[in-house]
């Protein structure tokens, strides 16, 4: 229903007497903290914390990404919060480079869609995206990315399975300093592809 999921902090003993729907991880690294948020409990699996470090050192060993500072901020089954610094990303003007907003709204839909098939022999690619841009921004990028349809999840693992690709539709934006109010935004493609020599069905649902 519509109400609201209570999410617990679970560290240490605390996490065996905490149901996994209403946990929330939190794990400490150099210059950040993550937080993940297990919730929704029609989805068909639970990520757990090390998802986030997965897709962190994979972030972490594109040198374009590497670059840019981009970090992990939160990870759950339906959105994805990638931060990235505005002094490396910054233009002449002072504000955030267009460049590096596009790319962190990208990679936060790649990430989403990337933690979703982290262990199943599938390959993520954008395929084509819009990008509006409605105001300039004087402050570290935060980009947030979600799927356009979670229904259409099933059936695009279904012809992957079937067919050895697919692809989903991804949303995304980068608020600024007025709440609610998106200085960027994203409507994307993603594709799927079983990754080469992984054999005719890959492992995903």
């Amino acid at each position: 229903g519509g109400t609201a999921q209570r999410r617990v902090l679970a560290t240490g003993a605390q996490r065996d007497h905490v149901p996994s729907n209403q946990r929330v991880f939190s794990i400490a690294a150099p210059a950040t903290h993550f937080r993940y948020f297990v919730a929704n409990t029609d989805q068909a699996y639970i990520m757990m914390t090390t998802t986030m470090t997965h897709i962190q050192a994979l972030m972490d060993a594109m040198p374009p990404v590497n670059a840019m500072a981009v970090k992990v901020a939160s990870l759950s089954a339906d959105r994805v919060c990638l931060q990235a610094p505005l002094a490396a990303n910054v233009n002449d003007k002072g504000c955030a480079f267009g460049g590096s907003i596009a790319g962190v709204m990208t990679l936060a839909g790649w990430a989403l869609l990337r933690a979703r098939t982290l262990d199943s022999p599938v390959e993520v690619y954008v395929a084509d995206s819009q990008i509006r841009y409605l105001a300039p921004l004087y402050q570290g990028i935060e980009a947030q990315a979600w799927l356009l349809d979670v229904a259409c999840w099933q059936p695009a693992m279904q012809r992957l399975r079937e067919r050895g690709q697919a692809s989903l539709e991804v949303q995304a934006q980068v608020l600024g300093p007025t709440p609610g109010q998106p200085v960027a935004t994203m409507n994307a493609r993603f594709a799927f592809v079983m990754a080469t020599g992984a054999g005719d069905k890959p492992a995903v649902g």
